[in-house]
């Protein structure tokens, strides 16, 4: 059974009813849990972005891992949870997508505080089948996007190098807010 969790309805919404919700919110409040289970644990997972983007082309704010436990996880008393990266950076020049209204040169720091999941999962652990380290979801990291907006603020954000699209959002009053497609995590 899938569950709902977190709306990409915003598809068929105008700008005027957009710009009336938290864009953010519009995004996100009916994601569906529900299609990760196997015999191992694991998380249904979408990534989020909301960024504010100022007047002298600096943007802050944050990228998010949304994870909500399958079975085998959740036995194990993990709750729903979410991984935390503060984002800073400065609009930069075009990668694949020449067409495409910015590109942005992101910086992300973990913020461990903030986030949510088990400990494990933020900074990994030694497994006890193999000597591998699992886990470690929360490393900093730099990436460079490309976001494509249409009239209405609709926007697509891809990774710069590959035009692989991220996910999909709203650009509206120099904010822009984006939720990736489904995903299946295990470890």
């Amino acid at each position: 059974m899938r569950t709902p969790v977190f709306a990409i309805a915003f598809l068929g919404l105008t700008t005027f009813a957009i710009a009336a919700e938290d864009p953010f919110a519009v995004l996100t409040e009916h994601l569906e849990a529900g299609r990760c289970e196997k015999a191992t644990p694991g998380a249904d997972a979408w990534f989020v972005g909301d960024l504010q983007i100022a007047e002298d082309g600096t943007f802050k704010g944050a990228e998010r891992m949304l994870l909500v436990p399958n079975k085998h996880w959740a036995a194990q008393n993990v709750e729903a949870c979410e991984i935390r990266w503060n984002v800073t950076g400065r609009l930069t020049a075009p990668g694949k997508c020449a067409a495409c209204e910015m590109s942005m040169a992101v910086v992300a720091k973990a913020d461990l505080d903030a986030s949510t999941c088990p400990e494990e999962l933020l900074t990994g652990r030694v497994s006890q089948h193999n000597g591998a380290k699992v886990g470690g979801e929360a490393s900093d990291f730099t990436q460079q996007y490309d976001v494509d907006v249409d009239n209405e603020g609709r926007a697509s954000v891809r990774f710069a190098k590959s035009g692989r699209e991220i996910g999909k959002g709203l650009y509206l009053g120099g904010r822009l807010s984006w939720v990736s497609g489904h995903q299946c995590k295990f470890w």
